[in-house]
C-alpha cells in the first residue's frame, strides 16, 4: 500500500520510496553521484525532489535550492540570485562577481555538507548553469536537478550529461494501481473502476492532471455513491491549465500541426502508416519533446494537455475531415486495435460545434446520430471488440447505436451482457428479453441461452436460475449448437451443489478442433465457441481433480481458440490462468502459482483482479500471512462485487470471513459469512470455506469436536463431489488445529483418486499427525513449504521442537525450522493460549493489541501489523482496559512491565 503525506491543498501527496530511496542513497553516499529527474510537466518530479531534499535534511545535509523560470532564463543569474543575495554570500563591499566566487567557495569547500536540488534545469540562465556545472564538475557538490521532456538540454547542463557526470531518472506516469490509491486516499473511499479507467484515460497518469481532473469535478458535483464504489465524472480542465502549452501548437508550421492534430484525434497512431513524407515531420517534433513513439505502442503526443490544447484550436469541420482521414488509413492495417479505432472515429466526431463545451476522457468527441453513418454490423462488431477488451461502457454504447441503426439479435444480446456486466441488472434482464424475440437460428438461440444463464449464475448469484432458464432455451435445440452451452452449464451445476459426476454426465466427449479459422460464417463462430467452452471446462474439472497433466494439456489446446471468439467469450484467457496456476498447484509448486497469479493481478484483464486477489489471498491465508490474507480478501470481495465471471463471490465472503476469524474478530467473521447469498451456500468452495471459518470461530471457545467435525464433513462432501484440490487444502487446515484423524482416512482415499502430488503431500501429513510421528511430520516439511503450506510447516516444527518421542536431529532441525518461519509467518490467536495478568485473563489477540499499545504504537499501525481492522484493534483495547482497571496507554505498559 502506498504511502501518503498530509494533504497539500486538499490533495494528499504520494510517497513513491522505491523511487525517493534511490536518489537519497546516491547523493548521501561518498563519493556522491548527481541525479536528474526528468520527465513531462505534472509528472511529479519537483514533488519528489523535495521528498529526497527533506531526507537528505535529516541526514544532516543542507539543502540548496534554486528555481529557474522561463521568464528569466535570459536574465544572468536570476536563478540564484536568492543565493546571491543571502547574508552568509552578500557582502556591502563584493560586486556579483565577488559573490559569486563566495558562493562557489561556501558551497564547494564543503561538499560532504551541501547538496543543490535544481528545479527546471534546463531553463537556468547561462550564468547560474555555468555555476551548477562547476559545483558538480570541479568540487563535486551533489546535485539533483529536475527537467521536463519539452525542453531541450544545452549549454552546460548538457555538457553534465555528456560527460556522464549525471544519472538520469526518467519519471513514468502513475499506473492504474497507483492511480487508484491516491484518488481513494483523497475520496475515502473505493472508487468505482470504471472511474480508474476514465481517469486514466484522461490523465495518462499525470498526477497534475489527476488532482485538477478530481478536484474540479468534486466542484462541480461529478463526484458521488455509486452500487460499485466512488463514481468520478471527469469534467473539464481549469482554462489555465491547457492555456499553459497553448503556445507549444501554435508556433508549429502547417506539416507539424497537421500531423500533431491526427495524433489529437487519434492516438496512439501506428508507426508503419508514417510514411517517408512525414518521417522529417515526426523527428521535427519529437526532437521538440511534442511526441513520443517509445515503447512500441505508437506514436502519440507527450502530455494531455497538449491533446485538449490542439482539440480546443480545432474547428468541429477540421475535426470530422482529420477524423475520416484517420479512420480511412486505420482500416488499412488489417489490425483489429486499428479496426475499432477507425470505427470509434467515424462515430464521434461529427461536425457540430462543442466549443466550450466540457470535456471528458473523449474530449472533443461526440457521437453522431447514434451512429448513423456506420453500418450496424460495424457497430456490433465494435461492441463485441470493447466487450472483448474489458471496456462494457463502451460496448454498451455500441450496442445501442447497433439497434438503433437497425441491428437486431446480436446487438441486443451484447448491450444485456454489457448491462450486466455493469451490474445493471433490470435492464440486463429487459435487453435478453428483446434478444429472445429477434433469435432466429439455433446458434443465436444457443448463444442467447449461455450469456442470460451467465447473467444469471454469475451476475445475480443464482445458478439454479441459470439452468432452469438454459433448460429451457436448450430443448428446441440441436446438440451441434449447444455444445458451449452444455459445457458451461456444468459450471452452474457445480455452483448449484450437484456432485462432479454427475454435473459432467452429459457432456459430449471433446471433438477435433475445426480445421477452418479463416472463414467468419457464424456455424464456424459457433464449432470454436463450443470447442472453447469444452476446453474451458475440461481445464478447470482436471484442475479441480488435481490432475495437473490433463488440464496444462486441455489449457494447451483451448488457449489458440480464445481469440478467434473473444466477442462472445472476453474472459477465456483468464479463466484458462486460472486452471493452469491451479494445476501448479497440484503439482505442489507454489512458486509457480504465486508468480502466475501476482503477474495476472498486476497485467491482466483489469475484470479479472477479483480472481486474482480471492487466489492470492487464498494462498497467503495457507502461506500463514495473515497480515496480508485478510486484506487480499477483503479486496477481492469488493472487486468480485463488480466483476465476477466464474461465481467466486460467496467463496471469497468466506474465506475473508476465515482470516477474520483466524485473527481473532469473532464478530466481523460471524458478520460477513451472514452475507453469503443463500444460493451460494450449495456450492463446494462455499462449504469448504465456511466451515475453516466456522472451525476458527468455535476453536477459541472450546467447541473442538464441533470444529472438527465441520472440517470433516466439509472435506468429505468435497471429495465425494470430485473436488479434490480444493479438499486438501481444507485438510491441511484440520490438521493444524490438531484434527489430523479426522481427515486422513478420507484423505488417504482421495491420493488413490488423483495424481496429485499437493493431495498425497496433505494425506502424508494427515497419517504422519495422526500417528503422532515427529520425525515423519519432519521430512514433510520442506515439501510442505515448496507447495506454499509454510502455516502447517511452523505447527509441525513447533510440535516436533516439543516431542520427546522426536529423534534428537529431528528437535534440533525443527527448533531451527520454527524459528525461521515464526519470522515469516503469523501465529493465530486460536493457536496460543490465554494469559493472566493481574488478575485478568486476556485473550492472544488482547494480549497482541495491548502490548502493542503500550510500546505507543497508533492503533492503525497495529491493525496493519496483525492484519485486523482499527476498530478492532480500538474493541480489543477497550476489552483491555475495562479487564486491567487502567485509563490510559501509559498506565497499562505499568502493568504490563510488573507482569
Amino acid at each position: 500500500m502506498a504511502q501518503f503525506l498530509s494533504s497539500r491543498g486538499g490533495w494528499p501527496v504520494m510517497v513513491r520510496p522505491e523511487l525517493r530511496d534511490p536518489l537519497v542513497a546516491a547523493l548521501a553516499t561518498r563519493p556522491a553521484r548527481s541525479q536528474m529527474l526528468r520527465g513531462a510537466s505534472g509528472i511529479g518530479k519537483t514533488t519528489l525532489a523535495a521528498q529526497v531534499g527533506e531526507e537528505l535534511t535529516r541526514l544532516d545535509m543542507t539543502v540548496v535550492p534554486v528555481v529557474a523560470l522561463e521568464e528569466l532564463s535570459e536574465v544572468p543569474l536570476a536563478a540564484l540570485a536568492p543565493l546571491l543575495n543571502a547574508s552568509a554570500v552578500a557582502d556591502a563591499s563584493d560586486d556579483v562577481a565577488g559573490r559569486v566566487q563566495r558562493l562557489i567557495g561556501l558551497i564547494g569547500g564543503a561538499p560532504d555538507r551541501y547538496v543543490l536540488i535544481v528545479d527546471d534545469a534546463p531553463l537556468l540562465d547561462a550564468l547560474s548553469a555555468s555555476v551548477v556545472y562547476q559545483l558538480v564538475r570541479v568540487y563535486g557538490v551533489p546535485t539533483l536537478l529536475t527537467a521536463r521532456d519539452e525542453h531541450r538540454l544545452v549549454g552546460p547542463i548538457a555538457r553534465m550529461l555528456h560527460e556522464d557526470l549525471v544519472t538520469v531518472t526518467d519519471l513514468e506516469p502513475l499506473d492504474a494501481a497507483q492511480l487508484e490509491e491516491l484518488v481513494e486516499h483523497h475520496l475515502a473511499g473505493a472508487v468505482r473502476p470504471e472511474s480508474v479507467v476514465g481517469l486514466l484515460r484522461a490523465t495518462a497518469g499525470n498526477p497534475l492532471l489527476l488532482r485538477e481532473l478530481v478536484l474540479t469535478a468534486q466542484r462541480a458535483g461529478r463526484v458521488h455513491e455509486g452500487p460499485f464504489g466512488v463514481e468520478v465524472e471527469a469534467a473539464a480542465l481549469p482554462v489555465h491549465l491547457v492555456d499553459s502549452v497553448r503556445h507549444r501548437v501554435t508556433e508549429l508550421d502547417a506539416e507539424e500541426l497537421g500531423f500533431v492534430r491526427l495524433l489529437a484525434l487519434a492516438q496512439p497512431w501506428p508507426a508503419d502508416l508514417v510514411g517517408m513524407e512525414d518521417a522529417e515531420v515526426l523527428s521535427s517534433l519529437r526532437s521538440r519533446g511534442l511526441v513520443d513513439d517509445g515503447a512500441g505502442v505508437g506514436i502519440r503526443l507527450t502530455h494531455p494537455l497538449l491533446t485538449e490544447a490542439v482539440i480546443a484550436l480545432m474547428s468541429s469541420s477540421e475535426r470530422a475531415e482529420r477524423a475520416a482521414t484517420a479512420a480511412a488509413a486505420l482500416r488499412t492495417t488489417g489490425r483489429d486495435t486499428d479496426r475499432f479505432a477507425a470505427v470509434r472515429l467515424a462515430r464521434v466526431h461529427s461536425s457540430a460545434d462543442r466549443e466550450g463545451s466540457e470535456r471528458g476522457p473523449d474530449a472533443g468527441q461526440v457521437e453522431v446520430d447514434g451512429g448513423s453513418t456506420l453500418s450496424a454490423a460495424d457497430l456490433e462488431w465494435a461492441a463485441g471488440y470493447a466487450a472483448s477488451v474489458g471496456d462494457a461502457a463502451t460496448s454498451l454504447s455500441f450496442s445501442h447505436a447497433a439497434a438503433e441503426a437497425g441491428g437486431g439479435f446480436r446487438a441486443h444480446v451484447l448491450a444485456a451482457a454489457a448491462h450486466s456486466v455493469l451490474g445493471e441488472t433490470d435492464s440486463a434482464d429487459e435487453q435478453f428479453d428483446r434478444a429472445a424475440r429477434t433469435a432466429q437460428t439455433d446458434a443465436e438461440r444457443a448463444l442467447l441461452a449461455l450469456r442470460w444463464g451467465q447473467h444469471l449464475a454469475y451476475r445475480r448469484a443464482d445458478p439454479v436460475a441459470a439452468l432452469e432458464r438454459a433448460t429451457t432455451l436448450r430443448a428446441p435445440l440441436s446438440a451441434d449448437a449447444s455444445v458451449a452451452l452444455d459445457a458451461e452449464m456444468v459450471k452452474w451445476r457445480l455452483m448449484a451443489g450437484v456432485p462432479l459426476d454427475a454435473a459432467v454426465s452429459t457432456l459430449p466427449r471433446l471433438a477435433p478442433t475445426p480445421g477452418a479459422t479463416d472463414d467468419d460464417s457464424t456455424d464456424r463462430d459457433v464449432d470454436v465457441l463450443g470447442m472453447l467452452s469444452m476446453g474451458l471446462t475440461s481445464a478447470m474439472i482436471a484442475a479441480m481433480r488435481g490432475d495437473a497433466e490433463a488440464a496444462r494439456g486441455a489449457v494447451a489446446e483451448a488457449r489458440p481458440l480464445a481469440d478467434l471468439v473473444s466477442h462472445d467469450q472476453p474472459y477465456a484467457g483468464e479463466l484458462l490462468n486460472l486452471s493452469q496456476m491451479l494445476s501448479e498447484l497440484a503439482d505442489a509448486s507454489i512458486t509457480d502459482a504465486r508468480a502466475l497469479a501476482e503477474r495476472q493481478r498486476v497485467s491482466g484483464t483489469p475484470d479479472a483482479a477479483g480472481q486474482w486477489s480471492y487466489v492470492l489471498a487464498l494462498i497467503e491465508l495457507h502461506a500463514g500471512r495473515l497480515d496480508r490474507a485478510g486484506p487480499l480478501a477483503d479486496l477481492a470481495v469488493r472487486q468480485l462485487a463488480w466483476r465476477d465471471f466464474t461465481g467466486l463471490s460467496g467463496a471469497a465472503i468466506a474465506l475473508g470471513a476465515t482470516a477474520a476469524a483466524m485473527s481473532g474478530d469473532a464478530g466481523a467473521a460471524q458478520a460477513m459469512l451472514a452475507t453469503v447469498d443463500d444460493a451460494a451456500h450449495a456450492d463446494i468452495k462455499v462449504i469448504l470455506q465456511r466451515a475453516e471459518a466456522s472451525a476458527w470461530l468455535a476453536i477459541p471457545e472450546g467447541r473442538a469436536q464441533e470444529a472438527a467435525a465441520a472440517l470433516a464433513d466439509a472435506v468429505t462432501a468435497a471429495v465425494q463431489y470430485g473436488h479434490h484440490l480444493l479438499a486438501a487444502l481444507t485438510a491441511s487446515t484440520a490438521i493444524r488445529l490438531g484434527f489430523a484423524e479426522a481427515v486422513a482416512e478420507t484423505l488417504a482415499v482421495a491420493a488413490t483418486e488423483t495424481p496429485s502430488r499437493f493431495v498425497r503431500l496433505v494425506a502424508d501429513a494427515a497419517a504422519a499427525a495422526s500417528a503422532k510421528d515427529a520425525d515423519a511430520a519432519m521430512r514433510l516439511v520442506p515439501a510442505l513449504r515448496r507447495a506454499g503450506l509454510d502455516a502447517l510447516a511452523r505447527t509441525f516444527a513447533e510440535d516436533a521442537a516439543r516431542s520427546a518421542s522426536a529423534s534428537a536431529e529431528a528437535r534440533r532441525q525443527a527448533r531451527h525450522v520454527a524459528a525461521e518461519l515464526a519470522s515469516v509467518t503469523v501465529r493465530e490467536p486460536a493457536l496460543t493460549r490465554d494469559r493472566e495478568i493481574d488478575g485478568a485473563v486476556l485473550s492472544a489477540r488482547e494480549l497482541q493489541v495491548a502490548q502493542g499499545a503500550a510500546a505507543r504504537e497508533r492503533s492503525r499501525e497495529i491493525a496493519v501489523r496483525l492484519g485486523i481492522s482499527e476498530r478492532t484493534v480500538n474493541n480489543h483495547l477497550a476489552n483491555v482496559y475495562r479487564k486491567l482497571g487502567v485509563a490510559s496507554r501509559d498506565e497499562l505498559a505499568a502493568v504490563l512491565r510488573d507482569a
